[in-house]
């Protein structure tokens, strides 16, 4: 697939950090250049008069175009300012309504899930909730059994399900999880299903009735949107509630005015992700599978997958390079133009060991050994040569160095 247009990146630096943030793709870039015409938007789209028609009539369009990708109907399309407000406005939202109408505080999250979902659950552990976390396998996969063993759990405990939450794509590892199968177990159980699709634009199936969700979350920036948007699916009749109050937009679960430019963006990156869905996928492949291989050739041994037997999501790995710890990595990646990561973006900075590879059940000097890297459609089969070289002399140069000649960031590790 040839480099999008529209993308704009420093000649020098080969960008594999895309689970982080996607460049805007170039069905994105028109439409907001689309939207910056004179007189296209300056309005606001709850005013009742011409200006504001025309601009509430882009953010509909947009709403259902969404909605037809997703197999849901506009009005259960929730406008939000991206992927962690919409988990965290997705699960409060369900379970305090759950427990107003039906009594059930019971909660059950993955213990691989994004941040935004497990300090959201923490947060309503402290509010009164009952919280019990399925732990996965080795792969980084959370099986049905799992979370049916914590709904026993939370039912020993004499408490009923609200809600029960498992991503779809892991956002450090890649692994594919059954969510339709969970959504069966929640559902017997009288709970909610709600599943955080940020890594998930690409994957073959999107539909809400096929996954069984209840609620869903998607990001733009992470599937070549713009960052400030993302969306909120949650099924029509779900008991729901707000977080916030003082205004009537987004049916009211989401007060704001709506981000009219990005929300648009979102859409346009959307449908073009679907649209390209297969031929992205088979792009991402062939990226992944030539700077691995290369990588093998230079180091001369084959590269160390975290979930090397799990069903993943093509182009999203987390590399255990042995002997060589993964902040010095970093660093010395970045100093050689090769951007990539520890873990999840939101915790990347601080380099906190990755809760998901612990929950994987994996040695602490593996946990410090491993990386994050992600590919995305800007990428070139030349760049994979050029960042594996990167990549492996760099890795050289740190075993060749020893340990006391490693590079310290002041960073606290397993």
């Amino acid at each position: 697939m040839e480099r999008w247009s529209g993308a704009v990146k420093p000649v020098d630096v080969i960008y594999l950090d895309h689970a982080a943030t996607t460049p805007p793709c170039p069905a994105a870039l028109e439409a907001v250049r689309a939207l910056l015409e004179p007189g296209r938007i300056g309005a606001n789209p709850s005013s009742p008069h011409r200006p504001g028609r025309r601009v509430r009539a882009l953010l509909d369009d947009a709403r259902d175009t969404v909605a037809s990708r997703l197999g849901a109907s506009p009005g259960e399309v929730v406008f939000t300012s991206g992927g962690t407000e919409a988990d965290s406005l997705g699960l409060v939202g369900a379970a305090r309504a759950m427990r107003r109408e039906h009594g059930r505080r019971g909660v059950v999250v993955s213990a691989i899930e994004h941040h935004a979902v497990l300090e959201t659950a923490a947060a309503l552990e402290r509010e009164g909730f009952a919280v019990e976390r399925a732990p996965c396998d080795r792969t980084g996969r959370v099986e049905a059994g799992a979370v049916e063993q914590a709904i026993g759990r939370l039912t020993a405990r004499g408490e009923r399900p609200a809600v029960v939450a498992l991503m779809l794509v892991n956002n450090e590892v890649g692994t594919l999880q059954p969510v339709p199968a969970v959504a069966e177990v929640a559902h017997r159980a009288g709970a909610l299903m709600m599943s955080d699709a940020v890594q998930a634009p690409f994957v073959e199936q999107l539909e809400v009735d096929a996954l069984g969700c209840d609620l869903m979350t998607l990001s733009a920036h992470k599937m070549g949107g713009l960052p400030g948007a993302g969306v909120l699916y949650v099924r029509r009749g779900v008991p729901f509630e707000p977080l916030w109050h003082g205004g009537g937009q987004e049916r009211g679960l989401r007060p704001g005015t709506e981000n009219v430019v990005g929300i648009v963006a979102l859409a346009a990156a959307l449908d073009w992700a679907r649209a390209e869905r297969a031929a992205i996928e088979a792009h991402k492949r062939r990226l992944e599978s030539r700077l691995l291989g290369r990588l093998s050739e230079l180091l001369e041994q084959p590269v160390d997958l975290n979930s090397a037997d799990a069903v993943r999501s093509p182009g999203l790995v987390s590399l255990h390079v042995a002997g060589v710890e993964a902040e010095a990595l970093l660093v010395e990646l970045d100093m050689a133009g090769v951007a990539c990561s520890y873990g999840a973006a939101c915790s990347s900075g601080s380099m906190r060991p990755s809760h998901v590879l612990q929950a994987m059940g994996l040695e602490p000097e593996r946990v410090r050994s491993s990386i994050r890297v992600s590919v995305g459609v800007t990428n070139t089969l030349e760049e994979m040569d050029e960042a594996a070289a990167r990549m492996a002399a760099a890795i050289q140069r740190l075993r060749g160095a020893g340990p006391s000649r490693v590079r310290r960031v002041g960073v606290t590790t397993p």
